[in-house]
């Protein structure tokens, strides 16, 4: 019961979207090169739909049901480094344009 927070899963943890291997392997070289490599931290990205509820931020005037959604999200991806919600926009909006694959 969505109301109480009980009854089922708060959260939809969808698969992966891969990133454009060309990009980035484009901004991992330039960062290797601004900052050195063992500054650069490469892995999994999980980004979010809002900066609150989705990111596991827990206030008790909301029923967010958010206790554990950032171990979940850990557990089904071990290689997620970091977890966000700006690209989750990025992502609709190219989804979104027209004509289909404009947007790359």
């Amino acid at each position: 019961d969505h109301k109480n927070g009980s009854g089922h899963e708060g959260y939809l943890i969808s698969a992966p979207c891969p990133s454009d291997a060309e990009l980035t392997q484009g901004i991992v070289k330039m960062m290797n090169e601004e900052v050195g490599a063992s500054n650069v931290v490469q892995g999994m990205n999980a980004t979010a739909d809002s900066f609150y509820g989705s990111q596991g931020r827990r206030d008790p005037c909301f029923p967010d049901a958010n206790e554990d959604v950032i171990a979940e999200v850990t557990r089904r991806h071990p290689s997620m480094v970091s977890m966000e919600m700006e690209t989750y926009m990025l992502l609709h909006l190219a989804q979104c344009a027209r004509p289909a694959g404009s947007v790359r």
